[in-house]
């Protein structure tokens, strides 16, 4: 597992640094050798991964239904910290489609999602922490 999870961070990696073509080949090979995954089955992250990588090389009609995907999988896993990037990762796909009404709205579920989170955090110990969360999260779009 501890290899896996590395592999999933160098993918996520490839994508920073501007190489989506790697992060789509590791996130493939994770997929393709993820132990006991039955057919139609999601690995949320891993499919987040997918289609940001899809996206960014210009197949977002392959990407759409992977993120969508994974949000189903998300709210079904009650996987809540993962929500707000799934719907940035939706907004950017629309945006990048010129659909800017459902960009817009994507980013919206997504601040949402953000505020959320936020919300979970004790505003008089932790205000610091909290803050710069919601800074850093909403930089991603």
């Amino acid at each position: 597992m501890g290899k896996r999870y590395c592999w999933t961070r160098r993918a996520e990696l490839a994508l920073f640094q501007g190489d989506p073509a790697l992060a789509l080949d590791i996130v493939k090979r994770l997929i393709d050798s993820a132990p006991g995954l039955p057919p139609g089955d999601v690995i949320t992250f891993l499919w987040k991964l997918k289609g940001d990588a899809l996206v960014d090389l210009g197949r977002a009609a392959e990407a759409e239904p992977l993120l969508e995907a994974a949000i189903d999988s998300a709210m079904t896993h009650r996987e809540r910290f993962l929500l707000w990037r799934l719907q940035a990762s939706l907004g950017k796909l629309y945006h990048a489609t010129g659909r800017l009404a459902e960009a817009q709205r994507a980013y919206s579920v997504s601040d949402e999602r953000i505020e959320e989170l936020a919300d979970t955090i004790q505003d008089n110990e932790y205000s610091q922490l909290k803050d710069s969360f919601l800074q850093r999260a909403r930089s991603v779009y």
